[in-house]
């Protein structure tokens, strides 16, 4: 990740100055770079305080224009060294999982898709602890509005790493996900648990025997195709029992959730928001729904 920001700072600072005024600005990056990593990991006020001062003076000492574009550039390689959204390139293959990860979020989210990440281990980090806040939020939300005990509808379960903190909560569970592969370790997983039930299918292609008390989306809607997002979210609604009812929708930071956001809200109004977020930087928008009156 570094050596990509590193990549990344030698290209912004290459074109924009003449040689002599490359090695200040560089000095000027770094320095920035460091003040606002040390900032990023908590480190001690005092210092803190001395690399402040230190990128100060490197500021002062070096031409305006060299050091107003290190400061730049040392900003934009924070935000690329501390981002969670390019984890992937410390992965064995990261242009190819980029390209498909693309694909299913602005083209098409295939089965075929699902299975063959799901069987390479690129959701392995979906039972990491960098995970858990949203999670926990979500069971919160559960316990709050049904602690006597939920009927709940999982969609995209994965792993199934919301069941064990929704069970105290849960009276049935029910978790769905296109990836056979993902079900199938929770079918071992959770074997011999009355209390729950994991199928492989397709949201659209799911049938319900009854209304459920909660419907979660768990970083689920933005991998419908644009046009089909409003059916899903509707449906979603749709499958709940009753006014009391709650639908939960957990959208992270992926390049499709800013346009995701925008559309549910001009489908309807939540009646609770949350802002989740973890050490990494990682935050999670997290709504509650229900039936009425929160349809638009």
């Amino acid at each position: 990740m570094l050596g990509f920001s590193a990549l990344t700072l030698a290209a912004v600072l290459a074109p924009g100055l003449e040689p002599a005024g490359r090695a200040p600005a560089l000095g000027a990056a770094f320095a920035f770079f460091i003040l606002l990593g040390a900032r990023k990991s908590g480190a001690r006020p005092e210092i803190l305080a001395g690399l402040a001062g230190a990128a100060l003076l490197i500021a002062i000492l070096i031409p305006a224009e060299a050091a107003a574009l290190g400061l730049i550039a040392g900003a934009i390689v924070y935000l690329l060294a501390f981002s969670p959204h390019l984890d992937f390139l410390e992965l064995p293959d990261p242009w190819s999982h980029g390209l498909s990860e693309f694909r299913a979020l602005f083209i098409h989210s295939s089965k075929s898709y699902w299975d063959e990440t799901y069987a390479s281990g690129r959701w392995d980090c979906l039972r990491s602890t960098d995970e858990r806040p949203r999670h926990y939020m979500i069971s919160g939300i559960v316990r709050d509005r049904f602690p006597t005990g939920a009927d709940m509808l999982d969609v995209g379960c994965g792993y199934g790493t919301l069941f064990p903190l929704l069970k105290p909560q849960s009276a049935s569970y029910r978790g769905i996900d296109l990836a056979a592969a993902a079900v199938e370790e929770c079918r071992k997983t959770f074997k011999g648990d009355p209390g729950c039930r994991f199928d492989a299918c397709a949201f659209e292609d799911f049938q319900a025997d009854a209304g459920f008390d909660v419907v979660v989306l768990n970083e689920v809607l933005y991998y419908f195709h644009f046009s089909a997002m409003d059916r899903a979210f509707r449906r979603a609604l749709s499958l709940l029992k009753d006014d009391a009812s709650v639908l939960v929708v957990s959208l992270g930071n992926n390049p499709k959730a800013a346009w995701t956001r925008r559309r549910l809200a001009s489908l309807a109004r939540p009646a609770a928001s949350y802002l989740v977020t973890n050490e990494r930087g990682g935050a999670w928008t997290i709504n509650v729904y229900q039936r009425s009156p929160a349809c638009a």
